[in-house]
């Protein structure tokens, strides 16, 4: 990748905080059939890290997954927390959630965060500050490591048990309300590769595109 003003930045200079070794070692242990998903689980622990890794990241910063294309111009509040409402709603992710930051401390929470909208879109908007304040909050609470904790409340069972995006959405939700800005983009995931000229003509519906490596291999595969 050569991009003005780019850096990258090599997994092993996170290695003091998660390898993906020991993921796939912990999966292991639980359930060999599904030990492959590590690096996924790992992914999402990058992101949840990676200001603590470049110095370089401001107080705010957007964090996007490598599979997605912006088409159209768009701008993003640093005061605000904008987020978009999904309906990838999945189970999991709020149990997950549910054990990483405490039980419901009232039935009405419990059925509040059940039934919240999900906040997966495949970018998101992140503060240093408060992601520390999540992760502090995670440790004081399970008295461990974050990376600890979240691989002690996630179920090996299931193929996608947690969600970067929605953990730190729905904090923001439950403790940083006055931040939150709902502002819906349009988004299409798409099973191809696009070329410039098919951005252009997607450019005319939507804000980003999504191209997932696995939409794309079921696609072959078909």
């Amino acid at each position: 990748m050569d991009i003005d003003s780019a850096i990258q930045i090599k997994d092993s200079e996170f290695d003091a905080y998660v390898e993906c070794k020991k993921i796939r070692e912990r999966w292991g242990r639980e359930n060999a059939a599904l030990q492959y998903r590590a690096g996924w689980i790992y992914q999402q622990i990058l992101k949840l890290l990676c200001h603590r890794i470049i110095d370089s990241l401001s107080e705010t910063y957007v964090v996007v997954d490598a599979d997605v294309m912006f088409v159209r111009d768009v701008y993003f509040n640093p005061n605000n927390f904008q987020y978009n409402e999904s309906t990838q709603y999945h189970i999991p992710y709020k149990k997950s959630y549910e054990k990483l930051v405490g039980e419901a401390d009232s039935s009405a929470l419990l059925l509040k965060r059940r039934q919240r909208h999900s906040f997966i879109s495949h970018h998101m908007v992140f503060n240093k500050i408060i992601m520390e304040e999540l992760i502090h909050h995670i440790e004081s609470y399970h008295k461990k490591d974050f990376v600890e904790a979240l691989l002690d409340s996630i179920d090996y069972e299931q193929k996608s048990p947690f969600s970067e995006w929605d953990l730190y959405g729905n904090w923001m939700h439950e403790n940083h309300k006055d931040k939150c800005e709902h502002r819906q983009l349009k988004w299409l995931e798409i099973d191809f590769i696009p070329t410039q000229e098919k951005l252009q003509e997607l450019s005319n519906n939507y804000d980003i595109v999504c191209s997932h490596s696995w939409s794309r291999n079921k696609a072959f595969a078909e």
